[in-house]
């Protein structure tokens, strides 16, 4: 009688033991899942964030080209004498200028 009540204590410990680590499993399995979920969030709102800030870059890379354009042009204009017409226009002559 004493090896029967062995037998069935060590196998209600063993089925015991088996049934906690399945519930351990699934509990870390459904706790990765979870958070998995949480980092695809994040990365989708960082992949917004990206995009938002890159069309913002765009148009000052734009603004900036049109300010670098703009100012080669009054350069040129100013190579060849050009100026605005409220300017008054100085000549240096000063010698070794």
């Amino acid at each position: 009688m004493g090896t029967i009540f062995k037998n069935r204590t060590h196998s209600i410990l063993v089925i015991g033991g088996t049934i906690l680590a399945i519930c351990f499993m699934l509990f870390l399995f459904l706790s990765t899942q979870s958070d998995v979920k949480a980092q695809e969030d994040r990365l989708a709102e960082l992949e917004a964030e990206y995009a938002s800030i890159s069309e913002e870059n765009a148009r000052y890379e734009h603004i900036l080209n049109e300010a670098d354009e703009r100012e080669q042009y009054e350069y040129q204009a100013r190579e060849l004498g050009y100026g605005y017409p409220d300017e008054t226009k100085v000549i240096d002559v000063t010698p070794g200028n």
